[in-house]
């Protein structure tokens, strides 16, 4: 029994020496939060649908490329919780956000099946000097949190990215698409044939960069789906 309390005081201890805020309201999480409260994920723009219709990100992106199917979680908006939330783990180093927002994903998104038949994961992948200076690739993180619920490997070895054309937040629809195709370069071959990948990635926007990640990939005979954190509506 002393053991017992003596393993929950040291588990506890780290926090009670620096307590975790939630990174949307500021609130001191509890023990088993992790990096947003209960009450802020409960709050959030969850987009996904039910079962007879078909999700935004499908109707986005249809069109485009093939895909098998396609979701994504969260509303995204200027001056949101969400916008908080991307930017955390984008733009100021909280990796551990992005692997906890992938967790949620993958826990909400069992619940539809949406991961039945997937072989592995492919995160987008950024440019390696841009993956350099940042330090890290945010939807590889995602992919990591989603893979600690689904047991799904995340392969980074199947496509890397060529072009380095920063931002695309500034770009109209058109330079997006033109920027993203030929962008991305599948580095493996002879053995995706038959296989289904889940494409993750941050923010689902026009779909330009998803579409250039299928561009890469086509003719090797790999299913795709799609999954991204955020979406714009």
């Amino acid at each position: 029994m002393l053991s017992k309390l003596a393993g929950l005081f040291m588990h506890d201890l780290p926090d009670f020496i620096f307590p975790r805020a939630c990174i949307v309201c500021g609130r001191t999480l509890h023990r088993d939060e992790d990096e947003v409260c209960s009450t802020c994920v409960a709050s959030l723009p969850f987009t996904i649908p039910d079962d007879d219709k078909d999700s935004i990100a499908e109707l986005r992106l249809a069109g485009k490329f093939d895909f098998e199917r396609a979701a994504f979680l969260l509303e995204y908006a200027p001056a949101t919780p969400v916008q908080k939330i991307v930017e955390s783990f984008k733009y100021h180093g909280n990796e551990r956000l992005a692997i906890a927002m992938g967790r949620i994903m993958a826990v909400r998104m069992e619940r539809k099946h949406f991961f039945d038949s997937i072989d592995f994961i492919i995160p987008v992948p950024l440019h390696r000097e841009k993956q350099k200076e940042r330090g890290y690739n945010q939807s590889e993180d995602i992919a990591k949190g989603i893979s600690s619920v689904t047991g799904l490997p995340v392969r980074t070895d199947i496509m890397e990215r060529v072009h380095n054309d920063g931002s695309q937040t500034a770009r109209s629809a058109f330079d997006r698409a033109d920027a993203a195709l030929g962008a991305f370069r599948k580095t493996a071959a002879g053995e995706l044939q038959g296989k289904h990948c889940l494409l993750v990635d941050d923010v689902l926007t026009t779909g330009a960069t998803l579409t250039g990640c299928a561009a890469a990939l086509s003719g090797s005979g790999l299913k795709i789906s799609v999954l991204t954190l955020t979406g714009v509506v």
